[in-house]
């Protein structure tokens, strides 16, 4: 939800701790987004992920043109179980803003990226959905990822609608736990160029903003007025 400074997020669910990544997209509805996504993106962290997975071909559905990314990757580094953070600006004056913490697996974890993200990842649940293309449900899962974004962070304001997309990936080859949804008994969609308007539905979520204050106003004398209305019958 958009609470008029961050927007909110839940994902549930849990992420292997292999460095697969859970990415999100940001289309803040201002438009300038990238849809396909492209390359010639500065965002240079996690081996260049952005213009690997543009290069290959990654096209949103029409409605869907980000501006911004993060993504959330965890496992043992060598020497530490480390989770990973990355905030990118897209396009060619973009910005990347990362972080990273050691973690106990056996426990939820938060990481912070200085500039007002604030993330958390809880991986206790171990029903959730499962792996296949069967029918599963992640219904009544409460835990997963967690994410309180500034809206500036993401060009945004109170009002604005704002669209999320994402997904489950290993490295560039994309599973098929998908924002959004995929229709029944899709398969992992793999590597190569994903077009995800060739799949029924749309592959991002819509946040609704919060009312101005001075609508918020209106509405409230129009709810006034209504209840006068009853009392007087």
């Amino acid at each position: 939800f958009n609470d008029g400074v961050n927007l909110n997020i839940v994902v549930s669910g849990n992420l292997e701790t292999n460095f697969n990544k859970l990415v999100l997209f940001f289309d803040n509805g201002n438009g300038g987004g990238f849809n396909p996504l492209g390359t010639g993106h500065a965002s240079g962290d996690d081996f260049g992920y952005i213009n690997t997975v543009g290069g290959q071909g990654l096209t949103f559905d029409n409605a869907f043109s980000p501006q911004s990314a993060l993504w959330v990757r965890a496992g043992f580094d060598g020497s530490n179980n480390t989770m990973y953070g990355t905030f990118a600006t897209l396009g060619a004056a973009g910005t990347d803003t990362t972080a990273n913490v050691p973690v106990n697996l056996g426990a939820p974890w938060t990481l912070g990226f200085g500039n007002g993200i604030n993330t958390a990842l809880n991986n206790v649940n171990t029903a959730g959905v499962t792996g296949g293309t069967g029918a599963a449900s992640g219904a009544g899962v409460l835990t997963g990822f967690e994410a309180m974004i500034p809206l500036s962070a993401i060009g945004a304001s109170a009002g604005s609608t704002i669209r999320v997309g994402g997904y489950i990936t290993g490295g560039s080859f994309m599973s098929n736990q998908v924002i959004g949804g995929l229709p029944a008994g899709t398969g992992n969609l793999g590597n190569g160029a994903i077009d995800f308007n060739q799949y029924a539905g749309n592959q991002f979520v819509t946040v609704q903003g919060v009312p101005e204050p001075g609508t918020m106003i209106a509405l409230g004398a129009g709810l006034a007025a209504f209840a006068a209305r009853r009392r007087r019958k």
